[in-house]
């Protein structure tokens, strides 16, 4: 029964945010339209009842897809995630610790082999930081984190996110976003720690502070 009412809820919010915004992923649609990259292994992600399920046992790899995110127009990014495992040894500040149970990661740029454009993730980690904390990635500073749930963040607890990614970005790099973010991702990985991890990713979609204006 609860888990019921904790599904629709979850659909209300959807409905929600999405009336007058632009869906950027519906686990209806299946995997359609998500490409897969590895850096070891292969997360399993699949779609199930509950959403895009993702789980990690000493692997890397991402779900992605292209956006067209106008930073000019301030959007608000809405989503629900849920993790069902962590990694009790990770620490994103550490190179080589740096696994995360799930994290939903926006791209400003396209990626290639002379070209690492700047590159905002959004963090469900365990206590080893702080919600709230932006926080530098040990590998590149093209790199930044933005802790939304940490350790006292329960598990098995569908969450609810709203963020204006344009202020979260220029928070963490300190300058303004660059015009467009031209990716969205789905991360759970546990390479570093060799420690399992299990997420679940709903709906995301977008709304512009313009519409309706």
């Amino acid at each position: 029964m609860l888990r019921s009412v904790l599904l629709l809820l979850a659909a209300l919010f959807w409905l929600a945010s999405s009336a007058m915004g632009q869906v950027l992923f519906d686990p209806d649609t299946g995997l359609d339209g998500l490409t897969e990259r590895s850096a070891k292994g292969k997360t399993d992600f699949s779609i199930t009842e509950e959403g895009l399920r993702a789980t990690t046992n000493d692997s890397a790899s991402i779900v992605e897809r292209t956006v067209e995110l106008d930073m000019q127009r301030s959007p608000q990014i809405s989503w629900q995630w849920r993790v069902d495992e962590r990694h009790e040894s990770a620490d994103i500040r550490i190179k080589g610790k740096d696994d995360m149970a799930a994290a939903l990661i926006f791209v400003f740029g396209k990626p290639s082999l002379i070209n690492r454009p700047k590159t905002l993730i959004y963090v469900w980690a365990n206590d080893a930081v702080e919600q709230g904390d932006f926080i530098d990635s040990p590998r590149t500073d093209k790199i930044k984190y933005v802790v939304l749930r940490a350790g006292e963040a329960p598990l098995g607890d569908w969450m609810s996110e709203t963020r204006n990614i344009a202020a979260d970005f220029e928070t963490a790099f300190g300058e303004p976003a660059p015009r467009y973010a031209r990716r969205l991702c789905f991360f759970t990985d546990g390479d570093q720690t060799g420690e399992r991890a299990t997420a679940y990713y709903g709906p995301v979609s977008a709304t512009y502070s313009d519409e309706g204006t």
